[in-house]
């Protein structure tokens, strides 16, 4: 097992992909924190221009469905902000779940695709191995991932607030960077699962970019309607319950049965994923 995973890993690192998940991740990081920074410092005036208006000019609030990338920002931040806020609201906007939804299937089905695979897989007697070595590599991808845009944004942060960017807490760094992790790495086992019952990487990304963009939301939508009018509450929404409506709310404050909820989905995702990836990967051949 020890093999294989090094095998995976030196295999990450050697291809050039890999590279190009650096710099976009790089790009990424430093464009939504220059955004965000831009958003904060004109939201005040947006405030100023909204109390002049009368409550019936307030334009209605559409929050229910959010298609794209959004970053929730607040006018205070102009002054001051917080680290972890800030990492947390760049992250919450979904930013990195699209990441995720493309660099996985792009290394995963890499070996599919030259025949690495198959040289491999006569000498195991377990072959859903190989899937356990392939999330153990896609685990420490999404890490990098992660540390790259944590690393990207310190950088932009303090070029853009200087010393208003303040780092409050460790907990609460730990606790945002602990829950982040957990449902990002789940959404890319999820789309590395596809990747392998397909034996490609077009079905896996574009469901993890449609899913990171909104756009599932509209089939979430209907699905509640139908379920509400047979009769289950209407508190009950589907987005509650898959891995990119669970990213959306993520906050430091985030606590009691929401927090249980959230690791609880992370959790079940990755681990339906891996067992539906080792049981393809154990009864179909290998070609």
């Amino acid at each position: 097992m020890l093999n294989l995973v090094r095998m995976d890993l030196h295999r990450l690192f050697r291809i050039k992909s890999f590279w190009i998940m650096i710099t976009v991740t790089v790009c990424v990081s430093l464009f939504s924190v220059f955004m965000t920074h831009y958003d904060a410092t004109t939201h005040n005036d947006t405030v100023v221009d909204m109390t002049d208006m009368s409550v019936s000019e307030v334009p209605p609030e559409e929050a229910d469905v959010v298609f794209g990338i959004y970053v929730d920002t607040k006018s205070e931040w102009a002054d001051k902000i917080d680290f972890t806020d800030l990492l947390n609201s760049n992250i919450a906007g979904n930013m990195l779940a699209i990441l995720c939804a493309i660099f996985p299937p792009i290394f995963v089905n890499g070996e599919q695709k030259n025949g690495y695979i198959k040289n491999i897989a006569g000498q195991l007697n377990n072959r859903g191995m190989l899937v356990l070595s392939k999330l153990a590599a896609v685990a420490v991808q999404v890490l990098i991932i992660f540390a790259v845009f944590i690393f990207s944004a310190a950088v932009m942060g303090k070029i853009c607030w200087g010393d208003k960017l303040v780092f409050e807490s460790v907990s609460d760094f730990a606790k945002v960077f602990g829950i982040h992790y957990l449902l990002h790495f789940s959404f890319a086992s999820l789309v590395t699962a596809l990747t392998i019952l397909i034996r490609g990487s077009g079905l896996g990304m574009t469901f993890g970019i449609l899913c990171s963009t909104g756009i599932t939301s509209l089939l979430y939508a209907f699905a509640d309607i139908l379920i509400h009018k047979c009769g289950v509450s209407e508190e009950f929404t589907i987005s509650k319950y898959v891995i990119e409506g669970c990213i959306s709310i993520v906050s430091p404050d985030l606590s009691g049965g929401d927090l249980v909820r959230v690791v609880s989905v992370g959790a079940v995702f990755l681990a339906a994923s891996t067992l539906l990836s080792m049981t393809v990967m154990q009864k179909r051949d290998i070609r």
